[in-house]
């Protein structure tokens, strides 16, 4: 998408758009990414799709089946941008990858990725890096046999797994995936992975080796996170007083369900969890939001902060919260669609949910088609966020105007401030509370060696 027709620009800036979607579903679709909000500046906007699901991250860690192959069409459609971007009025020396939740973890992806080098001059990655504990799969060779297994395909080999894997319909194996779910869409786990075995490799270590050895493309980056992360995953225990109540008398089971990280033992794991966010209180109405925090930390939040930690010594870092409640958001839609699969008589005693949940933060990007128009507030709210984002396309500094009304710096060791995104934007310390920080730091580095790489 380009701007006003007629109009006699310079070679403009290049945003690239990566939906996300859990590497499950998902689409640029303009029904969904509406590009209205960002065709009021002199940009250039491509949105992308890739593979998903088996079809994009299917793999038997050999050579018969390397995976990464939605990646793999990220970089393909990056290559098709400097190419042909040029005809539509864009700068192929300015392109900026921006992408939310596995869109957001993409876009670290492809700032790790060696095959990904001189295609894009800026990155921003919304709710999703390389180091969350759900962006990249460790046990991709177990999931392609269980997923044999359940279509009637061999495992005795790679090869023949393979080979008979292609013969079934797509629609079967589509339909099998979410059996490998245990709470919503959790675990992910046809996801990237690190193919150091391929000749070329996408991802030639784990994403933390490669941020600490400095392995990555030197552009300037953005990251953050919305203040409720957690509301999106922990919404079915939220809205059910049943469901919260068996969660508080069957933590382990459902702790291991939401929160699994793959661990010699996983209820000294979850007990400790419990432990520092509950202390000995039941979980309960009145202290559900505990819930919530603990998910956002372990899903997003300690990855966001640490990996800029790291990544700063290295290139412009800029961490960011954002934090403006609107009128309406993703949560009210989920609520909604939960209250309307209720008989009539229990629809009134739902709760409501507040927050800013994960994913709030696109609608004041992009106009989305399921979600009803703000008010004025609302509407300020999308002209601070795209100002920015625009800006840092520009010129990768996200408020390079020194009359800005809040000057937003670069994260460093010295000067640890993020920007918040809200009403009234600000500057602020400590993204993740630093007893919560120090509690992950000391879980983690209990856990097996591929979850202790020191950053």
């Amino acid at each position: 998408m380009v701007p006003k027709e007629g109009e006699e620009n310079p070679r403009m800036a290049v945003m690239v758009w990566i939906h996300g979607g859990g590497f499950i579903i998902g689409s640029s679709h303009s029904l969904i990414y509406n590009p209205g909000y960002l065709m009021d500046y002199d940009i250039v906007l491509v949105t992308i799709n890739y593979r998903l699901n088996i079809f994009g991250f299917l793999s038997t860690e050999d050579e018969h089946a390397h995976g990464n192959y939605g990646m793999l069409d990220q970089i393909q459609a990056l290559k098709w941008v400097q190419e042909n971007v040029e005809h539509f009025g864009g700068d192929p020396s300015r392109v900026t990858i921006f992408g939310e939740s596995a869109g957001g973890a993409s876009v670290h992806l492809l700032v790790l990725s060696p095959l990904a080098r001189g295609l894009f001059a800026n990155a921003i990655a919304m709710s999703g890096v390389a180091t969350d504990a759900w962006a990249v799969q460790w046990e991709a060779r177990e999931a392609a046999e269980r997923l044999g297994e359940m279509v009637g395909c061999p495992k005795d080999s790679s090869r023949a797994l393979v080979e008979c894997l292609r013969t079934k319909d797509a629609r079967e194996l589509v339909a099998k995936a979410p059996m490998f779910h245990l709470w919503t869409i959790m675990p992910l786990t046809f996801t990237p992975r690190v193919d150091s075995e391929a000749e070329s490799p996408f991802l030639p270590d784990d994403p933390k080796i490669l941020l600490r050895e400095g392995r990555f493309a030197k552009v300037p980056f953005m990251t953050g996170v919305t203040r409720e992360e957690g509301l999106f995953l922990t919404q079915p225990a939220l809205l059910n007083e049943t469901l919260l109540t068996a969660m508080d008398e069957n933590w382990d089971y459902y702790c291991s369900r939401m929160f699994l990280e793959k661990t010699e033992d996983n209820g000294d794991y979850c007990s400790r969890l419990r432990k520092q966010y509950f202390g000995d209180q039941p979980i309960n109405r009145h202290n559900r939001y505990e819930l919530v925090r603990m998910a956002g930390d372990q899903m997003m939040n300690v990855g966001a902060f640490e990996t800029v930690k790291v990544q700063s010594r290295f290139v412009p870092t800029y961490l960011y919260s954002f934090e403006y409640e609107g009128s309406f958001g993703l949560i009210d839609f989920i609520r909604a669609m939960f209250v309307m699969s209720l008989p009539e008589k229990a629809r009134s005693s739902v709760q409501k949910l507040t927050g800013v949940a994960h994913g709030d933060d696109i609608a004041y990007l992009f106009p989305l088609a399921f979600l009803p128009r703000g008010d004025e507030r609302d509407a300020a709210m999308k002209d601070i966020l795209t100002d920015i984002f625009v800006q840092f396309a520009k010129s990768g500094d996200p408020t390079p105007d020194p009359r800005s009304d809040v000057k937003w710096p670069q994260w460093t060791q010295d000067d640890p401030r993020h920007f918040v995104f809200d009403a009234h934007p600000r500057l602020s310390r400590n993204l993740v509370d630093s007893k919560f920080l120090d509690f992950w730091e000391q879980l983690l580095a209990s856990q097996p060696k591929r979850h202790r790489e020191e950053l």
